[in-house]
């Protein structure tokens, strides 16, 4: 088991197995600060979309699949709002993932899984949405 985070030209490199790590790493940065049940949720399905897609990295969009295959929250009620298709949402982004270089047939379980730095930023800002709206969860 993989005790720290090593950072590796600006990403954050984790065993796939253990996003908890990730989890507890933003946690400590967060201080006080809990993630919810639903954001915890979220990361792991951005992990299992990465696998699905045969990525070998999370980026800020692998996020946003999480978010959309959760199906709810804020973010997935505004784009609701909006009109938005989130299949057809899904769907492109789906496409645009499949394209990426870094893309690669054989990843699995027990295979390394990155974490981009934008990822972890889009993370840290919603760290600091919610803390800006005075909550003592980080929620979807």
């Amino acid at each position: 088991m993989l005790k720290k985070l090593i950072f590796i030209n600006n990403m954050l490199e984790i065993p796939l197995m253990s996003i908890t790590l990730v989890i507890d790493f933003l946690e400590d940065l967060c201080m006080n600060q809990k993630f919810s049940q639903k954001i915890k949720d979220v990361l792991v399905y951005s992990r299992e979309e990465a696998i699905r897609l045969g990525n070998n990295a999370i980026n800020p969009d692998h996020l946003f699949l999480g978010i959309l295959r959760d199906g709810e929250g804020e973010a997935i009620n505004l784009l609701l709002s909006l009109g938005v298709d989130l299949n057809d949402l899904k769907k492109r982004l789906d496409k645009h993932l499949i394209q990426l270089p870094e893309k690669h047939e054989n990843i699995v379980e027990s295979s390394d899984i990155i974490i981009y730095k934008s990822a972890e930023r889009a993370l840290k800002i919603v760290f600091l949405e919610a803390r800006s709206l005075k909550s003592d969860t980080i929620n979807t």
